[in-house]
This record gives structure tokens, C-alpha cells and sequence, in this order.
């Protein structure tokens, strides 16, 4: 397998302030991007990257507010990179972030765009930055809206190396699920003209879902940090229970919060 972990997320439009105030701390800032990471830098919960629409950081991909590629980890980035070339996928270098990263268009191939890291080993900087109240534990998935879905799936497993580990059907839609580290990424296809996915943009769906260890402990700190959270409901998986921090709060990321029980 090319890559080792969901490492980051890269929001176009967003600001630091709302994720801060959920516990993520400004790492490193400079032009076209800010980093965040959650409770500091020795935590394992993905960075944030917040990019400036329309700047050339990114390849003037970030014109409009909402989740705008996802960052995996790779053991050796070159190594990484040269693998991918030699099936045709060509990546341009980012050398503003820590670590280095290249960045993949590959929007119309795989749904997304992708920023490749070297993983590092994390800072130990509790005593700066202890562990937040907000009981934030993973990164449990994102959803990719698929109009093609067999040529999404192919590309994935054929030429990423992101085999297919589950699938649910629906009567709309049908969920193909891969693993990268312990998170999960959905590929979201219609199964009937009437599917009201026909009507969704292809693409990255502007969310993203963190397991949280308490689910009444993670609304009350949102609410008292002055986010709107609705009551927890049971989700569309059996077994758990999610509410939602909306998008317009947090820079058009809606934020879903999910319990397993």
C-alpha cells in the first residue's frame, strides 16, 4: 500500500478561530496556508490546513470555502512519488509545509485532490499544549460523491492501491468503503436515475466525521464554546449516535460528531 494514513485535511476559506476554540492550536502559519493541529502537535488527529482561495499555494484550487483535498502520509515521499509516475500520475512539489509534501490533481480521476507527506514523528509538547477538553479521538471517515462509480473504485484500488474492505447498499446509493489507516473513505454512487446523488456535485462532500469518546461531553463543550449542535440521534450505521457542528460555523466544513455504542 502507497500510503500509510488520512494525515491532514485542507479547507479553503476557513479561518483558525472556530478551530481553536474546539482545541486545535495554530502550529506554523506563512503565505497561502495555516496549520493546526489538535491539542498540539503530539496528538495523532489529523492537521488542518487552511488555505487562502485562489492562492497559487495550492494551484489557485481554492476558490471557494469548503474541504478542498485530503493529505495522506507516506512512508517515502519520493519513493511514493515514483511509484505513482510510473503509472501515469504526476505531482507537484509543495515545499511550504513541514513536512515537504507534493500535491496531486486528481480531482476527475479519484474524486479528490491529494497532498502526500512524509510521515514524522510527533512532538512531545503536552506540558505546552495539554490534551483539550473537547473529546475529540479520530478521524472516523469522508465521502466522496461518485458519479461513475466502478471507474472511481478502479482508480482507488488499481492504481492508488486502496483496496475495497465493505460496501452498503441503499435503495438510492451504494457505499463502497476503503480503508487508509483507521480511517475510512466513502465512495458514494447512485443506483437508480432518481438517486438524489445524480443532483450532488461530484467530489469531496464538504464533512467530515470524528469519533468522539462522550457524546454528551462533546456537545456540551461545543455548545459552551458557542457552536449551534442539534441533539445526538442515531446515525445511519447501527450502533451509533452522531450530531452536526454546521458548516457555516466552521468555514463550510460541517463537522459530524459520532458516537459508537
Amino acid at each position: 500500500m502507497i500510503f500509510q494514513a488520512i494525515d491532514s485535511l485542507i479547507l479553503a476559506g476557513a479561518t483558525a478561530a472556530p478551530y481553536e476554540r474546539l482545541g486545535w492550536t495554530v502550529t506554523e502559519e506563512s503565505a497561502g496556508v495555516c496549520t493546526l493541529a489538535f491539542g498540539g502537535l503530539s496528538q495523532s488527529t489529523p492537521r488542518l490546513y487552511l488555505a487562502d482561495p485562489g492562492s497559487p499555494y495550492w494551484g489557485n484550487a481554492a476558490t471557494e470555502q469548503g474541504l478542498l483535498a485530503v493529505g495522506l502520509s507516506v512512508a517515502d515521499l519520493d519513493a511514493a512519488l515514483a511509484r505513482l509516475a510510473s503509472r501515469g500520475i504526476a505531482a507537484d512539489p509543495l515545499e511550504g509545509i513541514r513536512p515537504p509534501g507534493a500535491w496531486l490533481s486528481l480531482h476527475a480521476q479519484a474524486g479528490a485532490n491529494l497532498l502526500l507527506r512524509t510521515k514524522s514523528e510527533p512532538k512531545q509538547v503536552e506540558s505546552i499544549n495539554p490534551r483539550p477538553a473537547f473529546p475529540l479521538k479520530r478521524l472516523d471517515h469522508l465521502a466522496i460523491v461518485c458519479h461513475d462509480l466502478e471507474e472511481k473504485t478502479r482508480f482507488w484500488s488499481d492504481v492508488l492501491d486502496v483496496p475495497v474492505t465493505g460496501e452498503v447498499a441503499t435503495p438510492t446509493m451504494v457505499i463502497r468503503q476503503l480503508k487508509i489507516g483507521d480511517t475510512v473513505l466513502e465512495l458514494l454512487g447512485p443506483t437508480t436515475p432518481e438517486s438524489p446523488l445524480w443532483k450532488r456535485a461530484p467530489g469531496l462532500i464538504s464533512m467530515a466525521s470524528w469519533e468522539v469518546g462522550a457524546m454528551a461531553e462533546a456537545v456540551r463543550f461545543a455548545r459552551g464554546a458557542g457552536f449551534t449542535v442539534p441533539d445526538p440521534a442515531a446515525g445511519s450505521l447501527p450502533g451509533t449516535r452522531i450530531t452536526t457542528i454546521p458548516g457555516i460555523e466552521l468555514g463550510g466544513v460541517n463537522m459530524q460528531l459520532l458516537e459508537y455504542v
